[in-house]
């Protein structure tokens, strides 16, 4: 340890304790070691004890540089094999051993220190320790006949789209932007409704068949009334039993306000001709021109018959991917299933479809959705109210073009 003294006036130094002794100094000279900010008198500093001088223990310096190499190994044993694993083990205890090592011999030696440096060694190796054991290792060379396998499948289905993981988050993502145009069809046809005594243009009366479809509608054209006392369907124009021809009503479009929704993202093969559909918008007109098959080639949605505005549990509209032509029956292709389907959408596989309820809610669907024994099909038995009585028609309305 070296000291600084003040003498004549000026702070001199630093000196060891040897020099200043050798000087022969008063010792009332104003004294203070470098590590002091306090000045004492020279001969009280002489007459105590010099400190020992402190060093640090080397067994704890190997323990903090044991704890950081076995902390990036931690990587290695995570991802490689189990021999690297084994390493990881091997190498924490060891620190751990080193640690408790330099913590004795700091205790019994008061000449040393480095406790800090040995117990971060030692957090280091207890972290990656623990995290080697929780987290299982991946061998990406090894491993068994199903991951090979489903490595191999994840390499074929991936091909276009810059690996499977990115391909199934694009299918997801569409899926989802399909639900949000089925919610937007939905609202251009609760407005339709609301604006014709609740009535979808499948069901309007005469007077509002001669207003949408043409004038040519009697009164005893018995448009809107009911066909048969167990189902919900009523008298409706041709011209209505189509998707294109709904879609083309003057008032429809003014609430689609885009064709843009009447295309799905998950039915890339209409793609084109909804942008024809989107160029000839304008022209399509069911009133006068009746109903357009290019228009419904563009689209990717069928409606159903027996949505009502007064059965929340009726289904308005879904993909066009439904192999039948009623809910009861069928299924939902997909590309994979059913790759030579004209009604299969190239995004949806097996059992995947969209659908939107009468209540507002928009779903990802599968076939226990439908057929004999679903849910919404159970639910269709007994709804009551609405425009007509009986069970909840589940034909749908396809029409040219879908």
């Amino acid at each position: 340890m070296k000291y600084h003294i003040h003498l004549d006036g000026e702070t001199q130094g630093p000196f060891t304790r040897a020099e200043l002794e050798e000087k022969s100094l008063p010792p009332d000279t104003p004294c203070a070691a470098e590590s002091d900010a306090a000045w004492d008198k020279l001969g009280a500093i002489l007459e105590r004890p010099e400190p020992p001088r402190l060093y640090i223990e080397t067994t704890a310096v190997g323990a903090l540089v044991g704890g950081v190499l076995v902390a990036l190994w931690l990587g290695a044993a995570v991802f490689g094999g189990g021999m690297a694993k084994v390493l990881l083990l091997v190498g924490c205890i060891g620190v751990l051993a080193l640690g408790v090592l330099a913590i004795v011999r700091i205790r019994n030696a008061p000449e040393f220190n480095g406790t800090p440096l040995a117990a971060i060694g030692m957090t280091l190796a207890l972290v990656a320790m623990t995290t080697g054991l929780i987290v299982k290792p991946r061998s990406d060379r090894g491993g068994s006949s199903s991951q090979a396998k489903n490595k191999k499948e994840d390499n074929d289905k991936g091909g276009r789209g810059g690996g499977f993981g990115f391909a199934k988050a694009k299918m997801r993502a569409n899926r989802i932007k399909c639900v949000n145009n089925l919610q937007q069809i939905y609202k251009a046809g609760l407005a339709f409704a609301q604006d014709n005594g609740e009535r979808f243009p499948w069901q309007l009366t005469s007077s509002g068949v001669r207003h949408h479809f043409g004038p040519e509608a009697a009164a005893s054209s018995r448009y809107g009334m009911q066909i048969n006392p167990d189902l919900n369907e009523v008298v409706a124009h041709p011209n209505s039993l189509a998707a294109a021809g709904v879609y083309a009503i003057p008032a429809m479009k003014m609430e689609l306000q885009t064709p843009k929704i009447l295309h799905s993202p998950c039915d890339p093969a209409r793609s084109a001709d909804n942008e024809i559909v989107q160029e000839n918008w304008r022209s399509y007109n069911t009133s006068t021109q009746g109903v357009s098959a290019e228009l419904g080639r563009g689209c990717s949605y069928v409606l159903v018959r027996g949505a009502d505005t007064q059965r929340p549990s009726s289904v308005y509209a879904l993909t066009r991917n439904w192999s039948t032509d009623n809910l009861n029956t069928g299924k939902w292709l997909g590309s994979d299933s059913d790759p030579g389907n004209a009604r299969t959408m190239d995004g949806l596989s097996a059992s995947q479809g969209q659908c939107v309820m009468m209540d507002g809610s928009a779903k990802q669907s599968t076939n226990a959705d439908f057929q004999a024994n679903g849910p919404i099909t159970r639910n269709a038995r007994h709804s009551t109210g609405g425009d007509g009585r009986g069970q909840t028609s589940l034909n749908l309305i396809r029409g040219p073009g879908l």
